[in-house]
């Protein structure tokens, strides 16, 4: 069962990040714009939260591995088209998967030198009297 959720889960992923990379070539009017957006932005989300919930022993989906290979998907539908704002649009979601790959903070993958503790001395207690 885990499997199978899993898949659904990443194919989630991929359709929520495929339908925002061709949003622009969709639909043009702005309520529509908007409505579906959400739609494909919230079926990514909900992907990417139960692939990491199922994922057990398989790696945990990053949301990189998906708007990037969409964007240039996105990118070549829109270049072959000749439209310049799903162009764009398409171009700005690969950047995002990029970046969203660039490692900002180091992780557990990234380890460092482990550093063994000194001695460590208790500051002293103010008022406190050991003749008391």
């Amino acid at each position: 069962m885990r499997r199978v959720l899993y898949a659904l889960a990443v194919l989630a992923l991929a359709v929520g990040a495929l339908g925002l990379a061709l949003l622009p070539r969709i639909t043009t009017h702005w309520l529509w714009f908007g409505v579906l957006g959400a739609c494909f932005s919230g079926v990514g989300a909900g992907g990417w939260l139960l692939a990491g919930a199922t994922a057990g022993p398989w790696p945990r989906p990053r949301a990189g591995w998906f708007l990037l290979p969409a964007g240039l998907v996105g990118t070549a539908v829109a270049a072959a088209g000749g439209a310049a704002l799903p162009l764009l649009w398409a171009a700005g979601e690969a950047v995002t998967g990029v970046l969203l790959l660039v490692p900002i903070f180091p992780g557990q993958r990234q380890r460092r030198e482990p550093r063994r503790p000194g001695a460590v001395q208790a500051p002293p207690v103010a008022g406190r009297h050991e003749s008391r």
